[in-house]
């Protein structure tokens, strides 16, 4: 499945969601699990969008969603957003490298934007 598939999988069962059509929001996340891997950029920003509201309503996200249930729910939803990306954002690091092109920048900068909602409380991350 290419990039664009995977993401139009991702918004349609996001959406599905939202309507009520899948009644767990678990679902997205089981997709989102898939995406652990991801280089492409526009599939992070997808991921993005989904879980934190990126370019929607702030009420339209996984985060919102998940803010609104006890702490310890919450907490694991953090959690589980955080080894989804935290690999990777190692990787790249936090800084631009010679050689990095457009993808690899725009993808470090969505990374950084989610470890900043999900990770805040990470010592290394606040560090950084």
């Amino acid at each position: 499945m290419d990039a664009q598939d995977r993401i139009g999988l991702l918004l349609d069962t996001f959406t599905l969601t939202k309507s009520g059509h899948i009644s767990s929001p678990h679902a997205v996340l089981e997709v989102i699990n898939a995406f652990s891997k991801e280089a492409n950029h526009n599939a992070w920003g997808a991921i993005s969008k989904v879980l934190k509201g990126d370019g929607l309503a702030p009420s339209d996200s996984l985060n919102r969603y998940f803010q609104n249930l006890p702490a310890e729910l919450y907490e694991g939803f953090k959690s589980f957003v955080g080894s989804l990306f935290s690999s990777q954002l190692k990787e790249l690091g936090w800084f631009h490298k010679p050689g990095d092109d457009d993808s690899v920048k725009e993808r470090r900068g969505v990374l950084i934007s989610l470890a900043g909602t999900f990770l805040g409380g990470d010592k290394a991350i606040v560090e950084e």
